[in-house]
């Protein structure tokens, strides 16, 4: 028992050692005293700036990893979906297969036998579509509690030319 309590402890200090020398490398990274440029005159303007342009392409970088992280995780996921109905699909192939022996030799069917194998891949394109529809439902009540319009963004480039398109012809008026 007093063996445990001692390395526990000795856990415990640890894992604060090792934590307070990561926050120490964080600090350090910040207040990093690497020079900027060599050899000339920097002004401190540019020298924050330069900083700034660091920073934010270590977090483009951070975000890129991230995003590259969350897409191999997707990836990986459907690839085990996609595993799960070809195995479901080639058992219930085999059940198939079965049943028809069974029958052809007039034996019992047990009732294990009886229930077919749901193929997960269909219900998951199944509840994709449910999520879709959902989502065009709650955009066409967002465009309904508007104004009643469907808001089009055009260019004043773009309604330049449709007045160029326009025969100002139809629009004289003889009486």
């Amino acid at each position: 028992m007093q063996a445990q309590l001692t390395e526990s402890t000795l856990l415990l200090s640890e894992l604060k050692q090792i934590t307070t020398q990561v926050s120490d490398q964080k600090k350090r990274r910040i207040r990093s005293r690497k020079s900027l440029q060599k050899g000339g005159s920097y002004s401190v303007a540019k020298a924050h700036r330069a900083i700034a342009e660091k920073k934010s392409k270590e977090q483009k970088k951070s975000a890129e990893k991230e995003a590259r992280a969350f897409k191999k995780l997707q990836n990986t996921e459907r690839r085990m979906q996609e595993r799960k109905g070809i195995d479901a699909r080639r058992a219930e192939r085999d059940r198939k297969k079965t049943i028809l022996q069974l029958q052809k030799r007039g034996d019992h069917i047990p009732i294990e036998l009886l229930t077919p194998i749901p193929d997960p891949d269909v219900e998951r394109k199944i509840e994709e579509e449910r999520r879709k529809g959902a989502q065009l439902d709650e955009e066409m009540e967002d465009h309904d509690q508007s104004d009643g319009f469907i808001a089009f963004d055009s260019t004043s480039e773009e309604a330049e030319e449709e007045e160029d398109l326009i025969d100002p012809a139809l629009f004289t008026w003889e009486l």
